[in-house]
């Protein structure tokens, strides 16, 4: 809470020109001329903005009722606490020490020459105590503002500019353009030929593969059940023995015969055993009686089939 007071009583300071300072406690007396060379010193190099600026109209106007507010809590924390909040600042830099598995040579080289120093008791008396003081943070280096700058200016300046590429002018002239897209498409049909026929290729195979080859019944299958195996076997066809057929012979020389006289349909091996069966026949014709038909051809003596003969 002293620490919190301090600081808003320094920002009143740098705010205002009038407002009206707060008293200073017993145990900050002897620090006091400290703080005000230290605060001198700071006030050389940094220009504030109080010195430049107009005074407002209503400046220091709620101060009276903060201070007030802050020895009312001062009383209360002394009173409870047993004023622990108001040790001496000297309380409020130590820091213990922090664990570490580096080596402790490392520590060493982060002191400076200044420290490496001895210094005696009456010299530390004599040093000043410094306030802690609100500073502003830095807004950053020259360099990263200055790259910021130019990552700006960078995108505003592609963002204003064109973002597709002028169209440019082809020299070649369109007889040549034409013959190019004839070649190009006649490179086409012939790859899109080759790969028509690369797909039936594959098609044809696939198909082969997906056959599913059955056999054809009768077979025998194996039937495995719970109370064994059998074999069924199917049932035998029956087929009939074909008749053999008989060899024609010759009726007259008793020969294989290999051919048929159409009229009489007797076998007959050669010219002579045909010439046999039909003055045999001859003869019988004329045996028969009371038959004008075969009267007229026996007395033209034709060789008319036996059909037409008696057709009539």
């Amino acid at each position: 809470m002293k620490r919190k007071h301090e600081e808003a009583v320094g920002e009143g300071d740098e705010r205002c020109e009038g407002c009206v300072k707060r008293p200073k406690r017993d145990d900050d007396e002897g620090s006091s001329d400290g703080q005000e060379e230290s605060s001198s010193e700071e006030s050389d190099h940094i220009e504030l903005m109080v010195n430049t600026r107009e005074r407002r109209v209503n400046a220091g106007n709620k101060m009276a009722e903060l201070m007030d507010d802050t020895e009312q809590e001062d009383e209360f924390y002394k009173n409870t606490y047993g004023g622990t909040f108001f040790e001496d600042d000297a309380d409020d830099a130590f820091e213990s020490p922090v664990e570490s598995d580096h080596d402790e040579v490392d520590s060493d080289f982060d002191r400076s020459e200044a420290e490496d120093e001895p210094t005696s008791e009456g010299e530390e008396k004599e040093r000043p105590k410094r306030r802690n003081v609100y500073k502003e943070p830095k807004l950053g280096s020259a360099n990263k503002r200055s790259l910021l700058e130019k990552n700006k200016k960078w995108v505003i300046a592609r963002m204003g500019g064109p973002t597709v590429a002028a169209n440019t002018v082809s020299p070649e002239t369109q007889a040549q353009l034409l013959e190019e897209a004839k070649e190009t498409e006649r490179l086409n049909l012939a790859s899109l030929q080759k790969y028509e026929q690369f797909e039936l290729e594959r098609k044809k195979k696939r198909e082969r593969a997906n056959v599913v080859r059955k056999l054809k019944p009768p077979f025998i299958s194996h039937v495995d059940g719970r109370d064994g195996k059998w074999i069924v076997v199917p049932e035998v066809k029956n087929f009939q023995k074909p008749e053999r057929k008989a060899k024609l012979l010759c009726c007259v020389t008793s020969r294989p015969a290999k051919y048929r006289d159409p009229v009489t349909g007797l076998p007959y091996a050669t010219a002579a055993a045909f010439k046999v069966i039909r003055e045999r026949y001859v003869e019988y014709l004329k045996s028969v009686k009371n038959n004008a038909a075969v009267t007229a051809w026996l007395a033209e003596d034709s060789q008319l089939p036996l059909s037409s003969a008696f057709s009539s």
